[in-house]
């Protein structure tokens, strides 16, 4: 053999050594610093519509979804479920076979809310120099649940004072943004 093969062989196996040590120390730290992660979290972010609209006051489905396991939140909170959502949730919440879970018709049409029609998202602008600011400082996921087209045509309602802060449901968890908004709205 020559020098040069030798020199190449020497290489590859120390590479090799240090890939091998490396990846038994990863091995043995996955192991070490493991989490567990519940079962039921997998579970109802499948059962969630998986909009991620944030109208909850959670940030997406996932955020929904750890407040729901944490028993920090309510699915019914959640605005684009169905009753069904609901009841795969709460079957799943008390370990019960989400696919199991049926609805019943009758009662859903008594009890369920009327259904809003989502409307079409606006390109609204408006002149007031406090406008882009607002739509800045809005969420920005255009759910519709202030009842407005859209972040810019709810920045449009409050500077026209038909809307408050208090009718985006998202913003109420950014207290901060909300309270700027507020301020300007005053000036």
């Amino acid at each position: 053999m020559s020098e040069t093969m030798i020199d190449i062989l020497t290489v590859a196996l120390i590479v090799g050594a240090i890939g091998a040590v490396i990846g038994f120390i990863l091995a043995i730290s996955s192991k070490i610093f493991h989490v567990e992660v519940d079962p039921r979290y997998d579970l109802i972010l499948e059962a969630l519509p998986g909009f991620n609209c944030g109208a909850c006051g959670y940030a997406g489905c996932s955020g929904m979804a750890e407040g729901l396991i944490n028993g920090e939140a309510d699915v019914t909170t959640c605005t684009p479920g169905t009753a069904l959502t609901y009841a795969k949730v709460k079957a799943i919440l008390n370990g019960e076979d989400p696919d199991k879970v049926t609805v019943d018709e009758k009662k859903e049409k008594t009890t369920k809310k009327p259904a809003r029609k989502k409307p079409e998202i606006k390109d609204v602008t408006n002149s007031d120099p406090r406008f882009e600011k607002i739509v800045k400082l809005l969420p920005g996921i255009n759910c519709t649940t202030c009842g407005e087209p859209g972040c810019k045509a709810f920045a449009d309602a409050l500077i026209k004072g038909k809307k408050t802060t208090d009718d985006c449901r998202p913003l109420n968890k950014k207290q901060e943004q909300k309270d700027e908004i507020n301020k300007l709205l005053n000036q």
